[in-house]
């Protein structure tokens, strides 16, 4: 049997059904006429959802909040700083995140009813509650 592992951050992430107002400085700024949101979600919709159909389980690593996100992101750069001399400043960082910030909400909030299983992280990385879906109740 061979087995593909599929990883990333947005992978099964769904179009949002909420309006595309700005959530973050980044879209307010940047992308005021929702002309980035719009194609994200178009995309999503199309090719990204053929993609994430052929998975045959999935599995979610649910983080507790946005602000771990860019916590746990920010200790990724430090530590690839000490390492390499390399890695985004915090303003960059956090640019970076908003980018992600509202498929991140979407998945938080809709993944839980569709994944196989789902890894409740706690603020210490660590997986503090595990949840399968069974199939004969959906969850």
């Amino acid at each position: 049997m061979d087995i593909l592992l599929f990883e990333g951050w947005c992978v099964g992430a769904q179009p949002w059904k909420d309006g595309a107002e700005p959530i973050n400085a980044l879209e307010r700024q940047e992308d005021a006429d929702g002309i980035w949101r719009d194609y994200i979600n178009t995309q999503l919709a199309g090719p990204y959802r053929a993609l994430f159909a052929q998975l045959d389980v999935l599995l979610m690593l649910k983080v507790p909040d946005m602000d771990s996100v860019l916590e746990w992101r920010r200790l990724q750069e430090r530590k690839l700083c000490a390492r390499t001399g390399g890695g985004m400043s915090d303003e960059e960082l956090e640019r970076f995140v908003q980018h992600y910030e509202r498929i991140t909400r979407n998945l938080l909030t809709e993944m839980p009813a569709r994944a196989d299983c789902i890894f409740e992280l706690g603020r210490n990385h660590r997986i503090c509650a595990m949840c399968l879906r069974r199939a004969d109740d959906g969850r």
